[in-house]
């Protein structure tokens, strides 16, 4: 900031100090814009027109375009030609902006603009701008010391406060001299050096216009998260770091080939680029239906024909007296705002759960939806690797309350969410699953007069001494909309005496994300890579502390292991609590001795996909994997007394099964030679994310038509009461 501020007081009009505050008045103006969107996500216009201000108060310090002759030569601030004025500011707030768009993975943002900062200070070290020079390669510098912190997980997240204040130093720094003798080229070589943000935003700006969307509507469609579809976060950055590096390179050959070669250079680079970003499915049109005539819409604003039950409001903390949901803060308005949802991921069958959820809501612009990760399972494998696979954005609030008993670590979550709640402001919590951090963010939002939605409601082993159990039970007693899987839910929660109008029959969220990501699984190699591609081998998973954290059960799973693999291979991505019961009692080495078994770390999202939909057969003890193998019709051993899940018996292909080796050992064999034929149950067909949005846009906004085209998945949810019979 101080060399900035010194440059600005070398060639202008006012005194160096008068000169350097208009630079220090903008820089004020675009962090205290970031700081505000950071905490209170202020409207793009507003965000715009923050920055317009700031562009403005740079040009005063004497920043603006500069060439070498022609009409857009000028001497210092705003007395240069009129021709500068417009486009410096265009420059500056696509600059801010630009840096602004790429701040959504760590790290990305900080390394694009070092690298621009870096070939920007060789240009001006080729037409002898030394200070200018020098000025570059301290902000390169430092950011490049900024960078460790800012990598996955990031310690210091910059948020919009730090991409629109670095937008806007490399925007001033950019306009401090003439880049280029040729007045064209001059104006081209900026482009070149921030080609990466440049890039990004004009094709954002393409594909909204294509999709008939405002070109400040947000996507998730840039570039970085077309990589990391195909890749990792990292794998991402460091694609973007070539990527730029490349554009910089050639802004630097610009400055110094002949003015031939120079425009040859800049037409193919711009060329080479338009083609990698067209091939990513960058110029895609975002997934929005047509808009339906208004003919065919009800009064009410769905699809005529199509009914869901909309409940009137009854209470003014977004409770109603007799327990059924109601209307959140709306009172029949037309013109509300957005309706806020946390939705809250622990564990990992909670990651695939959410994912199609929040890519629903996102497309809806009746929601805006946040990600808060409890942080009750996290490392590279349980994680991280997940929230890659399944295209989820990083979370929005990570907690970090780690392991501990289960009194501890809902203690933990309630505690920190507590927090989260009351800066948040959310009109719902939405949870999935039967976790620890299910329970714990329900009680908190439900004790805050915050409505929940919980997703797999209804689910019941009958046997209290799993944990998950009493989750599932206390979760189902306090929520206020209640989405069921399968048949067993509603006569559970029917006979519980759960309100009718709460329950909500709408299909598989497990099986929305297996549809989605069953073809990219398929490019996996990891069967080829193990080397059981052409074999019938079996896929083992276990981690329930029934069967693992006793010396007995160990010993058992042990010779279940040794007998299988006497047959077929064995692949074993082992949970981070088996290997360490493992090791307690002294077994590892005679499970690592075990010829044919693959013995694996925990596996993404994708890759056991890939092995779940190829096994003979699948022997665990969890219940996400049940739902899965019946849909996918892979024999299934359940090594448990009980399942909370049995249509996965009644239509599907599982078999439940004591801990018994001689047993196991002789049902793997049965069924490994059969072909099942399991029959699927109904609504696990991939749209349950819709459904599920349906229904709460029917119920927290019923005055408000839904997104248009979108209304055929009402007829599919089924209300237990009024609505419709099961």
């Amino acid at each position: 900031m101080a060399a900035f501020a010194v440059l600005f007081g070398l060639d202008g009009q006012l005194p160096g100090t008068l000169q350097a505050l208009p630079f220090w008045a903008g820089a004020f103006v675009v962090l205290g814009a970031g700081l505000w969107d950071d905490k209170y996500e202020l409207d793009p216009k507003g965000k715009f027109a923050f920055q317009l201000v700031a562009a403005y108060l740079l040009l005063h310090a004497g920043a603006y375009i500069q060439v070498d002759g022609g009409l857009l030569a000028g001497r210092s601030g705003l007395s240069g030609s009129l021709y500068s004025i417009p486009l410096s500011l265009l420059w500056i707030v696509g600059i801010i902006n630009a840096v602004n768009l790429i701040d959504g993975l760590d790290g990305l943002a900080t390394g694009v603009i070092g690298i621009a900062f870096l070939a920007c200070a060789a240009l001006f070290g080729v037409r002898g701008e030394w200070a200018l020079m020098g000025v570059g390669l301290v902000m390169a510098g430092t950011l490049a010391g900024f960078l460790p912190y800012n990598f996955k997980p990031a310690s210091i997240f910059m948020g919009d406060s730090g991409s629109l204040f670095l937008g806007y130093l490399l925007a001033a720094y950019t306009l401090q001299g003439s880049l280029h003798p040729d007045p064209v080229l001059a104006l081209l070589i900026p482009p070149l050096l921030l080609g990466v943000p440049v890039l990004d935003t004009g094709v954002a700006i393409v594909r909204r216009m294509l999709s008939d969307r405002t070109i400040f509507a947000p996507d998730r469609s840039h570039i970085h998260h077309r990589l990391v579809d195909g890749s990792s976060d990292r794998a991402a950055v460091l694609a973007l770091y070539g990527v730029a590096a490349w554009f910089g390179s050639a802004a630097v050959l610009v400055g110094v080939l002949p003015m031939g070669w120079a425009y040859a250079l800049v037409v193919g680079t711009a060329a080479v680029a338009l083609v990698w970003v067209w091939r990513l499915g960058g110029f895609a049109p975002l997934p929005a239906a047509a808009s339906e005539p208004a003919s065919h819409r009800s009064p009410n604003g769905l699809a005529a024909g199509k009914t869901v039950e909309v409940l009137p409001p009854t209470g003014g903390d977004g409770h109603g007296g007799n327990g059924a949901p109601t209307a959140l803060r709306t009172d029949g308005r037309t013109d509300v705002s957005p309706t806020k949802v946390l939705s809250v991921v622990g564990a990992r069958p909670n990651f695939m759960k959410v994912a199609p959820l929040h890519r629903a809501l996102q497309q809806n612009d009746r929601f805006r939806s946040k990600i808060v990760h409890t942080g009750q399972h996290y490392d590279e494998q349980m994680s991280d690797v997940f929230f890659r696979q399944l295209g989820l954005p990083h979370p929005d609030v990570y907690l970090g309350v780690g392991s501990g008993s289960h009194a501890e670590q809902t203690a933990r979550v309630m505690t920190a969410f507590e927090e989260v709640v009351e800066e948040e402001e959310p009109d719902l919590v939405l949870v999935v699953g039967d976790v620890n951090s299910t329970l714990a963010c329900a009680l908190v939002a439900t004790k805050m007069h915050i409505d929940v939605a919980h997703v797999e409601a209804g689910l019941r082993s009958g046997d209290r001494r799993m944990p998950e159990e009493i989750n599932r039970l206390v979760t189902d007693r306090i929520a206020d909309y209640l989405f069921v899987t399968e048949q067993s839910g509603i006569e559970h929660l029917h006979a519980e005496g759960v309100a009718d109008e709460k329950v909500f029959f709408v299909g598989n969220l497990m099986i929305d994300s297996l549809v989605q990501f069953r073809q990219k699984a398929a490019e996996m190699a990891i069967a080829e890579d193990l080397g059981v591609a052409d074999t019938d081998y079996a896929l083992m998973t276990m981690h329930r502390p029934s069967n693992v954290d006793h010396e007995e059960g160990i010993y058992k799973l042990l010779q279940i292991i040794k007998e299988i693999a006497e047959e077929r291979p064995v692949v074993f991505p082992m949970h981070p609590r088996t290997r360490n019961r493992f090791e307690e009692f002294g077994l590892e080495q005679a499970l690592t001795s075990i010829e044919g078994l693959r013995l694996l770390e925990p596996l993404g999202y994708l890759e056991f996909l890939r092995l779940m939909e190829k096994a003979a057969v699948v022997v665990t003890d969890s219940g996400g994997i049940q739902e899965e193998t019946t849909f996918l019709g892979v024999p299934c051993l359940t090594l448990r007394e009980n399942t909370e899940r049995p249509i996965t018996i009644e239509r599907g292909t599982n078999e439940l099964l004591p801990l018994d080796p001689s047993c196991v050992v002789q049902r793997v064999q049965a069924v490994a030679e059969t072909t099942p034929s399991p029959e699927r149950p109904p609504y696990w067909d991939g749209e349950t994310a819709e459904r599920i949005v349906d229904v709460l846009e029917a119920h927290i906004a019923p005055s408000v038509p839904p997104v248009p085209g979108r209304e055929h998945a009402l007829s599919a949810v089924q209300n237990v009461g009024p609505v419709a019979e099961t």
